[in-house]
């Protein structure tokens, strides 16, 4: 009988102790505050893997509050010689580069109202190429 008791005694304490806390709310500091704004951006190109002795995409973009007004090409030169990475904007040179065997570049483009960009990568002697090609606009 004085297990029965005991049992009963201990379940009881258990029981009103849980909910002496179930009241009771735990909030980190700082939870209150507003969260950052997700960043959202658009990829114009993805081509993680392209073979050929010549790479020549042309891309719209436009500056939008969606999608930002900032444009990153970039260009991982993947193959054994040496690339040059142009970029043309609404016709018109815009800036290029040599991108050594085993190296990237990243230009990084401002965006108006309404653009045509021309990335164009190719080698000087003609040879095969394998390029990683990434063009991401973003806010």
């Amino acid at each position: 009988m004085k297990k029965k008791i005991a049992i009963l005694f201990t379940s009881l304490v258990l029981i009103l102790s849980s909910n002496s806390y179930a009241n009771d709310t735990y909030e980190p500091e700082g939870t209150n505050q507003e969260l950052p704004q997700a960043r959202i951006d658009y990829q114009h190109i993805s081509d993680s893997s392209f073979r050929g002795t010549s790479y020549d995409k042309t891309i719209t973009v436009k500056s939008t509050s969606t999608y930002g007004n900032n444009l990153n090409v970039y260009v991982e030169n993947r193959g054994s010689v040496t690339v040059v990475f142009r970029i043309d904007i609404n016709g018109s040179y815009y800036k290029d580069v040599k991108v050594a065997s085993g190296y990237g570049h990243t230009m990084s483009i401002p965006c108006s109202t309404f653009q045509k960009v021309r990335v164009h990568v190719n080698t000087t002697n003609g040879s095969v190429m394998n390029l990683n090609v990434q063009a991401r606009q973003y806010v």
